[in-house]
C-alpha cells in the first residue's frame, strides 16, 4: 500500500475511520506500525545494525530478513507489497560509490508486503507492550493475522492508504498463529535482556 507525501504523517481521528469491529487505537496502532516495519526495512537496505533494534533479533527468530522470506541479503524494495511509513521512516541514506570514494543516495524503502506487515506489527506489538502485548491485541477484537489485513483495507477504503497492484487481502491470511507467536514462552525469550 503506498503512502503519499501528504499522508506520511497523517492524524487519525474518529471521523476519519470507517466503521468496524476494531477500536481508533487499533487503527492507530496499524499506521503507527506501518512505519515501525518500514523503518526495520530501511535499517536492513542501509544496514543499520544486523537486528534493525527488534526484540529479541528481529522477525521470525533473525533479523527483519527472516520476515522477507529468510534471505539474509533480500531487498525489501524488491518484493513488492505495501507501501508506508505512517510514522515516519529513514529518510535517504548513502552508500558506497564502488571504490570511486563517493556515495550514492539510497531509495527510502516506502514498500511492504502483507506478510512483512504483519511480522512487524508482531514485533511491533511485543516492543511496545511486552508480555502484555497479546491481551491489548485481543482488547481491540485483533486476534488473528487477517484482522491486520481488514483494519489495512478499511484504511485504504477510506483513502488513507494507497495499494498497489500486487497487494491483495489475502496476503495477511496465516502470516503466523497467535497463539504460538504470542505464547508466554516465546514473549518470555524475545523479551528477557541478553
Amino acid at each position: 500500500m503506498a503512502v503519499t507525501a501528504s499522508q506520511s504523517n497523517i492524524e487519525l481521528t474518529h471521523a476519519a475511520l470507517p466503521v468496524t469491529c476494531y477500536p481508533p487505537a487499533a487503527f492507530q496502532f496499524v499506521c503507527e506500525g506501518l512505519g515501525y516495519t518500514t523503518e526495520r526495512a530501511n535499517c536492513l537496505q542501509h544496514g543499520a545494525g544486523s537486528n534493525g533494534g527488534m526484540v529479541g533479533g528481529g522477525m521470525a527468530g533473525g533479523g527483519f530478513a527472516s520476515g522477507l522470506g529468510g534471505d539474509p541479503h533480500a531487498d525489501p524494495a524488491e518484493s513488492g507489497g505495501l507501501s508506508g511509513g505512517l510514522a515516519g521512516g529513514l529518510s535517504g541514506g548513502t552508500a558506497g560509490a564502488g571504490g570511486l570514494g563517493g556515495s550514492l543516495p539510497m531509495p527510502e524503502i516506502r514498500h511492504v508486503t502483507g506478510q512483512q506487515l504483519c511480522l512487524g506489527l508482531r514485533e511491533y506489538a511485543i516492543e511496545r507492550f511486552g508480555m502484555l502485548a497479546p491481551c491489548v491485541l485481543r482488547h481491540w477484537n485483533i486476534s488473528r493475522t487477517e484482522d491486520f489485513g481488514r483494519i489495512v483495507y478499511a484504511l485504504i477504503e477510506a483513502g488513507r492508504l494507497d495499494k498497489s497492484a500486487d497487494d491483495s487481502i489475502e496476503d495477511f491470511h496465516a502470516v503466523f498463529d497467535f497463539d504460538e507467536a504470542f505464547s508466554p514462552a516465546v514473549l518470555g525469550a524475545r523479551i528477557a535482556p541478553r
